[in-house]
């Protein structure tokens, strides 16, 4: 008789056996799960940005386990906001305890095309957690296109005038060879 207390990991399943035996390779007992479909996230906190996958069925705290190998911050030093829109007035704080699913976060909330954002803080020094703060990508407006266009035809032009010159100075050294080669 083999008692297992560990989980065995298979393809796209998750087999759970808590005091379980396999008595002459018959499995006695067993529960099997699905592990759960793939959400992408974006966490954010002030500059730093994270692009992450995981199942919806993850737990908060082994999220904030992934957030902490990547930042070195440890869990209960973390805050995570799901957050409703980019003003961070509409935002909820997640649970360790739960599941991400249970906040929201699923395959169709959280897919590869618009994953969902989450706001992180941390504690700061004294012990209190900091304010909710993601900076803008971007302050600068992009220009205008006619403004590239117009651009891109002065410097066509002055390569045309330039090409032209050596042209020229090109013609008047072949011309000068071809005399000096025929006297």
């Amino acid at each position: 008789m083999v008692s297992f207390s560990n989980p065995v990991l298979m393809p796209n399943k998750y087999i759970s056996f808590t005091n379980h035996v396999i008595s002459k390779g018959i499995l006695v007992t067993g529960i099997v799960e699905n592990m759960g479909k793939d959400i992408y996230l974006i966490i954010r906190r002030q500059k730093v940005t994270l692009y992450l996958d995981t199942q919806e069925n993850v737990r908060v705290l082994e999220l904030k386990k992934m957030i902490e190998a990547i930042l070195k911050v440890q869990p209960e030093d973390q805050q995570l906001f799901v957050l409703a829109n980019d003003l961070l007035d509409e935002c909820k704080e997640l649970s360790d305890s739960t599941a991400l699913f249970d906040c929201g976060l699923t395959s169709a909330t959280a897919n590869i095309m618009q994953p969902a954002v989450l706001g992180l803080a941390v504690r700061k020094e004294d012990g209190s957690f900091e304010s909710l703060e993601i900076t803008s990508y971007s302050e600068s407006e992009w220009p205008n296109v006619s403004e590239i266009f117009s651009q891109e035809e002065k410097n066509d032009a002055i390569c045309e005038k330039y090409q032209k010159k050596y042209d020229d100075v090109n013609d008047a050294k072949n011309d000068i060879l071809s005399k000096a080669t025929h006297k």
